[in-house]
């Protein structure tokens, strides 16, 4: 899997659905196993307003998923009030951005909830 910083190197911009089924790669146990996260299943739940809440439920892996894991982020139009906007627009040093992605990955982590 391709580092952060060498994605940004490369020019790609994340959107915030990219940063979690980035994060479930990170986190779950063994690729492609029955009961882990998958992060090719993510559905995003918000109303794409200029702001709001995204919640993103992360179904397990195989037929008929009965554990989730769901996350959310608030997200704003502008760099004032958007965190992952904040991120990508604050500097021009792609490592201090990668850093900058992987807090926010860290607090979609912290807030994240098994049912």
């Amino acid at each position: 899997m391709l580092t952060l910083l060498s994605r940004l190197d490369s020019g790609w911009e994340p959107s915030y659905r990219d940063l979690v089924a980035i994060l479930i790669h990170y986190i779950k146990k063994d690729d492609n196993v029955y009961g882990n996260p998958s992060a090719a299943n993510i559905t995003v739940i918000g109303d794409d307003y200029y702001q709001g809440t995204m919640v993103f439920v992360i179904p397990e892996i195989g037929y008929q998923p009965s554990r989730f894991w769901v996350t959310k982020v608030d997200y704003g139009s502008c760099s004032g009030c958007d965190t992952l906007q904040a991120a990508l627009n604050s500097n021009n040093d792609n490592a201090i951005i990668a850093n900058d992605l992987l807090t926010l990955m860290l607090h979609l982590l912290q807030q994240m909830k098994a049912t």
